[in-house]
């Protein structure tokens, strides 16, 4: 079993569960949501902290591929580009004291006699289709973005495109002088891809800078999901998105409180109204000592650390009726089932450890892994006093069984 960039066991052609992510990713309007939920996912055994800007390069990389083959056969000189730019021909009447082409003179004697002392001309001009040009200048200003952010990374890449990336560029500087940029729609690329060589190749292009800019579910599984660096964050927010989604099919109000970043919140992000019962909903719940104020074990057993770069400890995903019991879940994408099972079994009892001394009564804490590796749910309960504390093992495929219960005591 190999190792990921920062040590993670990498995991071997999973199928990521889509359901709960795609149902976190209806509540979003924006790429940037996405990001920065993304940077928000942290592992205790990760020395680095992504921020939303490089999540953002992660995927830029991806599409930039995806784009590549199509790019690499625009023209590669400003002066073809030229000769390509479509244009419309528009005439309109007008009645002259004297001649000027092109006279119409028919109509002419028809309406003045002859000789005329009036002229009726029929002036043509030519302008460039605004369509066309809109969805030029959009591209160009979209792939120089991305250009500039893969560049540092991905340099063999950046060399199969540049040339016909900068000739795009350099027509639109020269030639075009649009008041904005505005993106295209569906119905502008849809005319373009009519439009023949080159036209069609850069509707292709745009079209997909343009999904991958709106459309939030091509984002997470065409852009995010193939780098593995990115995935298992994916897996994360799946988990979260199925919780929600349990939570909804038993009859709960969800409020969303505040963004998934756990570096801007100090509390839940979602409320959750069920019966006459609020439970918080947390994602990264490493401020849930602070803000329920309990002492937290983990800190006073560690105090005497210097340099201890983990100040708190909180699961990735924290279900609490405050006071009475809580559902922690500890999220491991891996096909290492010792990773999944020492590690997060290790993360989950701490995290119930932390529960029962001061968020409540009663705990039920899990490490969540893929379907393929944890089979079937399992768990044990601890003969602990004063209340129940359970961990176990589950795939995303218990969680609803998990939530009901939590719910439902």
């Amino acid at each position: 079993m190999g190792q990921g960039a920062e040590g993670r066991p990498e995991l071997v052609r999973p199928i990521l569960p889509r359901h709960g992510l795609e149902e976190l990713l209806r509540g979003w309007s924006s790429d940037g949501q996405v990001f920065e939920a993304l940077a928000a996912v942290t592992e205790l055994d990760m020395d680095v902290q992504w921020s939303r800007q490089d999540m953002e390069r992660r995927s830029a990389r991806v599409l930039l591929d995806r784009v590549a083959p199509d790019l690499a056969l625009f023209p590669t000189d400003g002066r073809t580009w030229r000769d390509h730019l479509p244009v419309s021909s528009t005439s309109r009447r007008e009645v002259l004291g004297r001649p000027s082409r092109p006279v119409n003179w028919p109509m002419t004697a028809r309406r003045f006699g002859w000789p005329p002392q009036r002229f009726v001309a029929h002036p043509r001009s030519r302008t460039q289709d605004e369509t066309a040009v809109r969805a030029l200048v959009w591209t160009a200003h979209a792939l120089e973005r991305l250009v500039r952010e893969v560049r540092p990374f991905a340099p063999a890449l950046i060399s199969r495109i540049e040339r016909p990336q900068l000739a795009l560029s350099q027509v639109v500087a020269e030639e075009l002088t649009p008041d904005d940029t505005v993106r295209p729609d569906r119905l502008d690329l849809r005319d373009l891809a009519g439009s023949g060589t080159p036209w069609s190749r850069l509707a292709r292009v745009a079209e997909e800078l343009v999904r991958a800019e709106s459309d939030l579910e091509f984002l997470a599984f065409d852009l995010i999901e193939p780098d593995p660096d990115l995935e298992w964050r994916l897996f994360h927010l799946s988990v979260l998105g199925e919780v929600l989604a349990c939570v909804r099919a038993l009859g709960g109000r969800i409020l969303w409180r505040a963004p998934i970043n756990a570096r801007q919140v100090g509390g839940p992000q979602f409320q959750i109204i069920v019966d006459q019962d609020c439970w918080d909903l947390w994602f990264e719940s490493g401020g849930a000592a602070n803000y329920y104020s309990y002492a937290s074990p983990y800190r006073k057993a560690t105090s005497g650390i210097i340099r201890n770069q983990h100040g708190s400890l909180g699961s990735d995903i924290l279900l609490s009726l405050p006071g009475k019991r809580s559902l922690m879940l500890e999220c491991k994408w891996s096909s290492s089932g010792s990773y999944v099972g020492r590690d997060g079994y290790l993360q989950a009892a701490s995290y119930a450890i932390e529960a029962r001394s001061g968020l409540g009564e009663a705990a039920w804490s899990y490490v969540v892994g893929p379907e393929e590796v944890v089979i079937n749910r399992s768990e044990v309960e601890l003969d602990w006093p004063g209340g129940r504390t359970v961990i176990g093992a589950c795939s995303i495929q218990h969680i609803a069984s998990l939530v009901a219960l939590l719910i439902e005591q």
